[in-house]
């Protein structure tokens, strides 16, 4: 199937297990950079290949979904392997932020 996301960068969240890998697995066999949003790693997501930056994160956390779009606008360091990445926002962001440019 060809979704025409390649380059593309999504957001998944429950990224560790259950339709949120399954979603994970889909986009990256797309060509999906993909920032997997989970509370804790599983073996499953780890034994995935290709852009896949997993961000531990707990959703309840009002500065989550914050720390979730720098993680995944910083891309420079994508290692391919969830984990290895594990820095806090240097700064809260606001709503306007969080937007996707291009769209209002």
């Amino acid at each position: 199937m060809d979704l025409q996301l390649s380059g593309r960068v999504a957001v998944i969240t429950g990224a560790s297990k259950g339709i949120g890998l399954a979603v994970t697995r889909t986009l990256l066999d797309e060509g999906v950079r993909v920032v997997a949003a989970s509370r804790t790693s599983t073996p499953e997501l780890e034994a995935l290949s290709g852009d896949l930056l997993h961000v531990p994160t707990d959703l309840m956390d009002p500065e989550a979904p914050a720390q979730i779009v720098e993680k995944g606008r910083d891309g420079v360091r994508w290692a391919g392997h969830p984990g290895e990445q594990r820095r806090r926002p240097t700064a809260r962001r606001d709503s306007a932020a969080l937007r996707v440019p291009g769209r209002h």
